[in-house]
């Protein structure tokens, strides 16, 4: 006797991160239904807002959903914060909400210059450690500004232009 396969809603958070996104691509030809979910927006893929900090937006989605497996694919990107942490994680509820202040600066001269972004450039233009210039690309990829990297050591695109990046300025996109 044959039993058909219980097709499965999975949750992913951190959909939007590298992980997520290869996930994302995996899950493709998949018949089980995923909901991929972020605290930043990806350009033409469907992401749910969700920050895993708050355990009442999780069990909000996973009731909503009718969650069956939770994927985390979420990351704490705060490498300096994160060393100053106490072992009970005491700042954890704003991790995913802290962006830095150089990251509307950081854009704006990436897409200004033409050139792409990449860390080294990041760290030697506005001279930050090479740990916080990555942390502003990976925050730039998350808000969806600019692309993956293509693991070459290439700069990455901007995916966004000068008028998009005053939009997103002005609603607050990087307070």
């Amino acid at each position: 006797m044959i039993m058909d396969k219980k097709k499965l809603n999975v949750l992913v958070t951190g959909g939007n991160g590298q992980l997520g996104c290869a996930l994302r691509a995996a899950a493709k030809g998949s018949s089980d239904r995923y909901v991929f979910t972020d605290i930043s927006t990806l350009p033409g893929e469907e992401t749910v807002y969700l920050d895993v900090t708050n355990p009442a937006a999780v069990e909000i989605v996973c009731d909503s959903e009718m969650v069956d497996v939770i994927i985390n694919c979420a990351s704490y990107t705060d490498v300096e914060g994160a060393e100053g942490e106490g072992e009970e994680g005491e700042g954890n509820a704003a991790m995913n909400e802290k962006k830095d202040k150089l990251l509307f600066e950081v854009a704006k001269w990436a897409i200004e210059c033409g050139n792409g972004l990449s860390t080294s450039a990041v760290q030697r233009h506005f001279s930050v450690g090479y740990s916080r210039a990555g942390k502003i690309v990976d925050q730039l990829f998350g808000m969806g500004l600019c692309a993956r990297s293509t693991g070459n050591s290439k700069p990455r695109a901007m995916l966004i232009g000068m008028d998009e990046l005053m939009q997103l300025e002005r609603s607050g996109a990087f307070r």
